[in-house]
């Protein structure tokens, strides 16, 4: 909101220019920053995949570069040579203000002793999630408007907020903001590892891409008070269930509609989200095509051999069609309001229509795969992906504006949005609760050990012994 007042405009106008740029310092340009930062990380990977699988096959180096240096390798020796053991020269030199700062007043000893607190607590991960909700939130407010003050409080937080419910949890606050980017961004980096061989050392790179992927997915849940406390285990996993089954997943349709949908609300595309999108299936539709023409010259027997082109779509609306046409009958009313209309049990039609979209991938890849071009394999799966995302974004689009008047149309279209959403939060959040089961169980036996201590206390409050206080009877 700050970038967009008058006020800014006026200080812009008129200060001088060493005024001004300290003032852009501080707020506009320190925002702009840390949307920047966290788009690197996704930036980088994304070229780091394209140039992967861009390269010859093992199998067939005709088409590889006979002299000089592979494109994969000069990637490879450009990022090592960015992500070296000069990160930690940036490190300290980020913290220098504040070490400076205690330093000036309590002394060197203190300053680094603080220091190496904040690195010890975790505060790297803290500013990196940090840097991707203002980025998100700035940019958002530029693109769409809609800027909303959320009531966050200044205080210690010493409640513990719940991992996903119907009132809301940290899932439902983060996971437009960090966790599908999280997500998004490991399934990247394990398609790259099983890629790539490069060269170069790339430990600094993997790193920071590893502090990326685990801020982006873990940070709200390491930050929670009482995230890990054990007698809250069972009555996470029993929201969860309530969340996604209870009532044909009703509580998750009206989350995702208040929170993603936002029916009547207009278009939320802007150019940039378009130009977006083109220059990212351009990119991986030129690779698959480049691919497949050295195909069709090699094998040009081999049938069906566009089909790594296609979205991996149709398998999933033939199934979405049929469901809108049984859901009159097969349906249960979800409200006893007069008019309400018999709805399939959208958990089922989650699971249903992703099994269909991956049988649809793994057949498209045959031609591919039949003769071990894996490379080309992972370009398709990606490009795959990416026409997926924009089909489900589009049929968004539509469900927002109310395009679609028919009924039978509009209800396959929702059947399918709705699947291919609850599928992904399906996903998402099992992937983030049981990776941090093991850690719930190591508090129940710590809890036996040792009652009084509490490592996520002391990684919070630097205090082992914030304990849930004890309800006592006081008598009369």
């Amino acid at each position: 909101e700050v970038v967009l007042t008058r006020q800014s405009l006026r200080l812009g106008q008129l200060l001088p220019l060493p005024e001004f740029l300290t003032f852009y310092y501080a707020h506009v340009g320190f925002y702009f920053t840390q949307y920047l930062i966290s788009k690197c990380p996704q930036v980088l990977m994304f070229l780091w995949l394209l140039v992967l699988v861009s390269g010859s096959e093992d199998n067939f180096s005709a088409t590889g570069q006979s002299t000089g240096m592979q494109d994969s390798e000069a990637i490879a020796q450009l990022l090592s040579k960015c992500y070296s053991a000069v990160v930690l020269v940036f490190l300290v030199a980020q913290a220098m203000p504040y070490l400076v700062s205690v330093w000036s007043q309590q002394g060197i000893f203190v300053a680094i002793s603080r220091y190496w607190k904040q690195l010890i607590t975790l505060s790297p991960l803290h500013f990196i999630f940090q840097a991707k909700v203002i980025g998100i939130y700035v940019t958002n407010e530029l693109r769409a408007g809609g800027a909303q003050y959320i009531a966050t409080g200044r205080g210690l937080p010493i409640d513990r907020r719940p991992f996903l419910s119907e009132g809301g949890g940290l899932y439902q606050d983060f996971v437009q903001l960090a966790l599908y980017d999280g997500a998004r961004l490991l399934g990247a980096a394990l398609l790259a590892i099983v890629m790539g061989r490069p060269g170069s050392d790339l430990t600094w790179w993997w790193l920071c891409q590893c502090l990326t992927i685990v801020s982006w997915l873990f940070a709200p849940f390491i930050f929670n008070p009482y995230q890990f406390a054990h007698r809250f285990f069972r009555g996470d996993i029993q929201s969860i269930k309530d969340f996604f089954y209870n009532e044909g997943g009703s509580k998750w349709e009206a989350w995702y509609e208040r929170s993603q949908l936002r029916r009547g609300t207009g278009l939320r595309v802007t150019i940039f989200n378009l130009l977006a999108w083109f220059f990212m299936i351009a990119s991986w539709y030129t690779t698959v095509n480049a691919k497949l023409n050295i195909h069709a010259v090699l094998f040009p027997k081999v049938a069906f051999r566009q089909l790594p082109l296609l979205p991996p779509v149709f398998l999933s609306l033939m199934a979405a069609a049929v469901g809108a046409i049984i859901e009159p009958k097969v349906g249960r009313k979800r409200s006893c309001q007069p008019g309400a209309s018999n709805l399939l049990h959208l958990l089922p039609a989650a699971g249903i229509m992703p099994v269909l979209d991956l049988l649809e991938v793994v057949l498209g890849l045959i031609p591919l795969a039949s003769v071990q071009w894996w490379k080309a394999c992972g370009a398709a799966l990606i490009l795959k992906y990416f026409l997926l995302s924009l089909m489900l974004s589009c049929a968004e689009q539509t469900l927002r504006l109310e395009w679609c008047r028919c009924g039978y149309l509009r209800s396959w279209l929702r059947l399918w949005l709705y699947s291919h959403r609850m599928a992904m939060d399906v996903l998402v959040s099992s992937l983030l609760f049981w990776s941090l089961a093991p850690v719930v169980l190591f508090d129940r036996v710590r809890d036996k050990l040792c009652t009084n201590c509490s490592f996520h206390h002391l990684l919070l409050f630097r205090d082992p012994g914030q304990l849930a206080r004890d309800g006592q009877v006081v008598g009369p």
